[in-house]
């Protein structure tokens, strides 16, 4: 059995104006974290999935018109998190990325988030 959540790229460094958005995603991975170990004595396993942009309506036109068509900050059709959710079942991850490069940024961003913030602040992703 698995308890699947979703929280967002998001939750790996906060996005500007979006605090509130990136607070409940952080808080989203944490939940997942402590119920992948208090429920793993029952047998069922806790993951989530942190989606970078996907194509809906929450991207604004003039955002979709400068977003990358490489890299993991492109925007990615929501069928691939149709299908990162249909892995996870059978999977052991407990965070999932979507797109897959995302999760070296979680890395990065843990290793230095000082310079992540840094990065942010001068406009680059």
């Amino acid at each position: 059995m698995l308890c699947l959540s979703t929280a967002s790229a998001s939750a790996i460094f906060g996005t500007a104006n979006m605090a509130v958005y990136s607070a409940t995603k952080h808080a989203i991975k944490g939940l997942t974290e402590a119920l992948a170990v208090e429920l793993a004595p029952s047998g069922v396993r806790a993951a989530d999935i942190l989606p970078g942009i996907i194509k809906t309506g929450m991207v604004p036109a003039a955002d979709k018109a400068r977003l990358p068509a490489q890299g993991p900050w492109r925007m990615l059709p929501a069928e691939a998190v149709a299908e990162v959710a249909w892995a996870a079942y059978s999977g052991d991850r407990l965070h999932w990325y979507v797109p897959a490069e995302l999760a070296a940024y979680d890395v990065e961003v843990t290793q230095a988030p000082e310079r992540a913030r840094d990065r942010r602040i001068a406009g680059a992703p």
